[in-house]
């Protein structure tokens, strides 16, 4: 069985993840693990961890009590990005869907350690989630709808495998795709020694040359039954082009793949991943690629595949 995995630190904040992960997790026919992970001082060991026991008892239970989808839950120990790094590389869930910052409401506690740990160094999808108090509820029964994805590729077919497990979550039907492009300012020296006429006339070759990229690679996975539009932006950081695009769309979910060329290239370790999640109006979800040479056929093979091999009629 699929399965989606959800941390837990036993806050509110944290369980923020839970009604994203039961909808998904319905969606697909997967089952959902509630983890926690054990790290507290020596004269604390015990009672700590009864207590987070009891607490993933009572979560599971709840849950169960209300709805079909399967829950487990498992509590282990050890400091948390490097156990559930660990522990996700041992295990290999199909998703983690999580909150970017939890118990003690430290902004970046999450952000920088866990989910960071886990973008960098799993090769799964991370469904990061940036809690909003006013909208804050743990109720497996709510329904959170995810069907409007702004997808950011940069042009490298490593940033487009990304699509590749956005079908394999959510699928075709009912679902609206957007690709965007995020077309780099040029070079300061370009500003520099051209003049405005120059510079307008070399960003826009760079924005047709976008815009041919992203109707070649909609066209691409059309056929697999996506429902696709595309979109290109110029002039902007990354981050807050992206950010202002999915306002733009009402987008439920950004996606993003964390290897690539261009801007997204270093989205991990720079400042880029930070700001989409501090400031994105959506869920994100980030899927990490090792480095390698990815064939153009990566993106579009495995939906076909998902899809039972063929293209949809």
């Amino acid at each position: 069985m699929l399965t989606v995995l959800v941390p837990l630190d036993g806050s509110l904040l944290a369980e923020y993840a839970i009604p994203f992960a039961m909808s998904i997790a319905d969606r697909i026919g997967a089952g959902v693990e509630l983890l926690s992970v054990h790290h507290a001082p020596a004269p604390a060991l015990g009672e700590r961890r009864a207590l987070l026991r009891r607490y993933l008892d009572a979560t599971r239970r709840r849950l169960e009590a209300t709805d079909a989808v399967p829950v487990t839950t498992s509590l282990i120990d050890g400091a948390p990005a490097e156990m559930l790094v660990a522990y996700v590389r041992e295990t290999a869930p199909d998703l983690v869907v999580m909150t970017t910052h939890g118990r003690g409401g430290v902004r970046r506690l999450w952000l920088g350690s866990v989910t960071d740990a886990l973008v960098r160094h799993a090769t799964i999808p991370v469904l990061a989630l940036r809690p909003r108090p006013s909208t804050i509820t743990a109720d497996g029964n709510a329904r959170p709808e995810l069907r409007r994805v702004l997808v950011a590729v940069d042009g490298s077919p490593e940033s487009e495998t990304v699509i590749t497990p956005l079908v394999d979550l959510f699928g075709t039907t009912g679902m609206e795709y957007t690709l965007l492009h995020v077309v780099p300012s040029l070079h300061p020296l370009v500003r520099t020694l051209a003049t405005p006429a120059e510079y307008d006339r070399d960003l826009g070759v760079e924005q047709r040359l976008a815009n041919a990229y992203l109707q070649e690679l909609a066209e691409r996975v059309r056929p697999t039954g996506l429902d696709v539009a595309v979109a290109t932006r110029s002039g902007e950081p990354p981050a807050r082009a992206i950010v202002e695009t999915a306002t733009e769309h009402r987008a439920d979910l950004i996606a993003l793949a964390t290897h690539g060329r261009g801007p997204l290239g270093r989205l991990v370790h720079g400042s880029v991943a930070d700001e989409v999640l501090r400031t994105a109006p959506s869920a994100v979800l980030l899927h990490h690629m090792p480095q390698q040479v990815v064939h153009e056929d990566a993106v579009v093979a495995p939906i076909l595949a998902h899809l039972g091999g063929r293209a949809p009629a």
